[in-house]
């Protein structure tokens, strides 16, 4: 699994890129098959790199606090 990783970064997927291609609305699949990987290794990236907050049911947990006067 640590070489899919590595071969990952190297074809250019970095911490930046990846948060771009995710709030653009791609799917893990998207990313995955963009940078010859499989969806696993796009997840492990994502919780690595603390983005998984951003897609999926992570997502939900996401908590909205309004200024009320």
């Amino acid at each position: 699994m640590t070489y899919e990783i590595d071969r990952s970064i190297a074809a250019g997927l970095t911490p930046g890129k990846l948060e771009h291609l995710i709030r653009e609305h791609a799917s893990v699949d998207q990313i995955a098959l963009a940078y010859r990987t499989d969806g696993s290794v796009v997840k492990m990236l994502m919780a690595r790199w603390g983005l998984d907050h951003l897609s999926g049911r992570a997502k939900s947990n996401v908590v909205l606090v309004r200024n009320c006067e």
